[in-house]
């Protein structure tokens, strides 16, 4: 921050895991009652819902160019695209057991996503997600 000020975005009453996007340009973060994401637009100031979503996780992950922010819910992960704000899953997790206490996703490199899995040991897999 130029200045060394700090100020509560406009707007963000009850909002939870706020995240900037990578070109700095936005805002994402979840609301409640109604369970929604929303978008915070750094240039107009200006929050707007992107999606009503159900997800207990309230994870919101950004697409390194910043066109899409993905979520997860218990089975599946979604991305937005910003510029039509049209919903995709992107993964599905039916039959794999998730850790209720640490349930991570997270996109890789190449935009693949990655997630954690619980079968009560510890090692690293890479899939190959099929749909």
């Amino acid at each position: 921050m130029r200045n060394h000020t700090e100020s509560i975005l406009e707007g963000s009453a009850g909002f939870t895991a706020p995240n900037w996007s990578p070109d700095g340009n936005w805002v994402a973060a979840f609301g409640f009652a109604p369970r929604r994401l929303m978008l915070f637009d750094t240039k107009s100031r200006q929050w707007s819902e992107l999606a009503k979503i159900e997800t207990e996780y309230n994870l919101g992950i950004w697409s390194p160019d910043s066109k899409y922010i993905y979520y997860d819910t218990t089975d599946e992960v979604f991305r937005i695209r910003l510029s039509d704000r049209k919903v995709e899953k992107v993964a599905g997790f039916k039959g794999i057991s998730r850790n209720p206490d640490t349930p991570w996703f997270g996109l890789a490199p190449d935009g693949s996503v990655l997630i954690i899995r619980d079968d009560s040991t510890r090692q690293i897999y890479s899939l190959d997600w099929e749909e």
